[in-house]
């Protein structure tokens, strides 16, 4: 399902999207580090893109960080995930046409920034992005997993089949735990240098690391193949 569906103010989504002809969109840690500082800066009612973000990206940081986190949000970015060839961002709409706005940022800011940077023309991503109601708390509470779950990809790991083995879940969870550039490390308890993520919305849910862990690995175990949506 694509945007046909209508993106209302306090409700949560799935949102992701993918390279276009499935080309990576990300090739190493510098694309990784500015994605994350864009999906910071960008998340921001008031922010003007500037006409040559690669300049400005350097001061807008420091100002952002000297004068601490005055942004007036258009989401609260509850997980995200980006992955080589696509992204996943779990988001809650906090104003008309949040979503919109940030994801317009967010794709044509990288595009740009990575066309500059090798050297590449043409559009970078496969067309809009795609948006799923997230329409119980059953699925809300999945969401983030399947999100960070994403990261298994680049290691050919086939997670979506499920009923992953014991050696292959322990393989796995070592992923998760080494990827700098996933929100799962946000649900295991360790700081953000900028604070993109804002999961107080399953703090019920995943109230510790370990619950969050525990679920994790109970979900890799079942015999359930993982989805998009439940």
């Amino acid at each position: 399902m694509g945007r046909m569906i209508e993106l209302a103010t306090g409700e949560v989504y799935h949102i992701y999207t993918r390279g276009v002809d499935k080309r990576q969109m990300f090739d190493h840690d510098l694309h990784y580090k500015r994605f994350w500082e864009s999906l910071y800066l960008f998340n921001d009612k008031n922010y003007s893109l500037p006409s040559s973000d690669v300049v400005y990206r350097g001061s807008e940081l420091q100002t952002s960080i000297a004068f601490g986190d005055v942004r007036e949000r258009l989401v609260d970015v509850i997980a995200a995930n980006p992955v080589g060839n696509h992204l996943h961002l779990c988001v809650k709409q906090l104003v008309d046409r949040g979503i919109s706005i940030l994801a317009h940022r967010l794709f044509k800011g990288h595009a740009r920034y990575y066309n500059v940077d090798t050297g590449r023309e043409g559009k970078l991503f496969d067309g809009p992005f795609k948006a799923k109601h997230v329409d119980s708390q059953a699925y809300l509470e999945y969401l983030p997993i399947y999100t960070h779950l994403n990261s298994l990809d680049r290691y050919g790991i086939p997670w979506r089949e499920g009923l992953m083995d014991a050696e292959m879940r322990e393989r796995a969870w070592k992923i998760l735990e080494n990827d700098p550039w996933s929100s799962h490390h946000v649900y295991m308890g360790r700081s953000q240098e900028l604070q993109v993520i804002h999961p107080n919305i399953l703090q019920d849910t995943y109230p510790t690391p370990d619950i969050y862990k525990s679920e994790v690995m109970r979900r890799m175990a079942s015999e359930l193949p993982f989805s998009e949506s439940l």
